[in-house]
């Protein structure tokens, strides 16, 4: 809580952030590149929130994973 984060960069339509770019086509988050997990949810949140803004509606989230180890669902 009392550590200073960076800010993604936004510039048109992409976000960018410590190897990450993020963005919305077709009302769906895509979040590419490499980096820290923390700078994959900043870049994603921003994007989501920028299209929001924009378009009155929420971004389809379905098939954005974060990066990381593969999780199973909890009923497997």
């Amino acid at each position: 809580l009392f550590a200073t984060h960076p800010a993604p960069e936004v510039e048109a339509d992409v976000v960018a952030l410590g190897g990450w770019e993020g963005r919305v086509e077709n009302g769906r988050l895509v979040v590419e590149g490499s980096g820290d997990v923390e700078d994959w949810w900043r870049v994603a949140a921003v994007a989501a929130w920028a299209h929001l803004d924009r378009s009155g509606t929420p971004v389809d989230t379905s098939g954005a994973v974060p990066p990381g180890p593969a999780r199973s669902h909890p009923d497997e």
